[in-house]
């Protein structure tokens, strides 16, 4: 009989993706993941005790005892997935009001759990990144403190394995980041441009439709950040694409336009070239600049022009994207001259 006829109660759990993980394991065990590997040791060794008799060899159980400590194992596997499913549903994200104290996928009893079972030690912890055996209890800490603290993950839904588990990897390492002091200065100072700004716009213009970024300003500061990693991971180039919403905030306060640039915008003082047209209102406008790093390294930004219907700017940084990695040979860039080129050579690309 297999794991999944077994223990078909167990819904909220993907079976057939752990008894083919368990069927790589028996053939091979370096085949599955670290953690996986010491679960289902673990499992096995919790099925094996001294026969008592003889040399003393290991012999297995009874069968219905292996069962019973596999069926443990597996009500705790489903917990963590379930954790990983709705703990965004008693996350702490709200400011305004507490979060919900539980949520009846992540009750104890909906797993066939009990507080009788918080101090018993479960192998299915490795999954997680815990030592194996561990606690239940040391289990819904960490499970706790991941999914239900002042940042919520929700990526359960994602069908692709690999991109699945870098994220639960990544996510269930670590679940309070830590920033040296440099760097919290860094976000503070960020946070403190940002919301100056906001508060000038709304005093200077309060007719002015303006697209504000409150609500949303951890924005600038997390796209600063990406900038500075993918600059030291060896990236020259960003094209950015996005809706009104936050667009005046971040071309001011990342891509270095100029205040009074923005300022002549709202007023209409700003003349515009026939060249490029007869102008656009300001949040639709692009942009593109230089950004300095503070490790002094430069990285090109470009802001894609984004009409109203908003969806249309992804075909758009996408093919600019696709350009400029087809522009192999190109020579370096002349600031505010574009690229000297030659023609791509990909049948996939025809920019020229």
């Amino acid at each position: 009989m297999s794991y999944a006829e077994k223990f078909s109660y167990l819904r909220s759990i993907n079976m057939g993706y752990i008894e083919e993980l368990y069927g790589r394991y028996r053939s091979d065990p370096a085949s599955v993941d670290d953690t996986w590997r010491f679960f289902f040791e673990g499992v096995e060794l919790g099925t094996e005790v001294p026969n008592g008799q003889g040399n003393g060899a290991a012999g297995l159980i009874d069968s219905a005892a292996g069962t019973e400590a596999l069926k443990a194992e597996l009500k705790v596997l489903s917990l963590i997935q379930a954790y990983r499913r709705f703990g965004t549903a008693v996350a702490d994200v709200n400011p305004l009001f507490p979060p919900p104290r539980t949520h009846p996928e992540l009750e104890l009893a909906t797993h066939g759990l009990s507080d009788a079972d918080l101090d018993r030690v479960f192998h299915a912890a490795a999954t997680i990144g815990l030592a194996s055996p561990s606690k239940l209890s040391g289990i819904l800490a960490k499970l706790r403190a991941t999914y239900c603290g002042k940042i919520g993950f929700d990526f359960a839904h994602i069908q692709n394995s690999g991109i699945f588990r870098w994220l639960d990897a990544e996510v269930e390492k670590s679940a309070k980041p830590t920033f040296t002091k440099a760097r919290k200065t860094r976000i503070l100072e960020t946070l403190t441009r940002t919301e100056a700004f906001e508060r000038f716009l709304h005093t200077r213009y309060v007719a002015k439709k303006r697209f504000s970024v409150e609500g949303g300003d951890a924005l600038i500061p997390l796209l600063d950040t990406l900038i500075e990693e993918f600059a030291e991971s060896g990236t020259t180039e960003l094209v950015i694409g996005m809706a009104h919403r936050g667009r005046l905030n971040v071309l001011t306060n990342i891509f270095g336009k100029n205040y009074e640039h923005v300022f002549n915008e709202f007023e209409g003082k700003l003349a515009v070239s026939e060249s490029v047209g007869t102008g656009d209102v300001k949040y639709h406008m692009g942009y593109s600049s230089d950004y300095e790093t503070t490790a002094g390294k430069v990285m090109h930004l470009s802001m894609a022009s984004n009409p109203s219907h908003l969806e249309f700017v992804n075909p758009v940084v996408a093919r600019a994207r696709r350009s400029y990695r087809c522009r192999s040979t190109a020579t370096p860039r002349s600031r505010g001259k574009g690229f000297a080129t030659k023609p791509c050579s990909s049948r996939r690309c025809r920019v020229t």
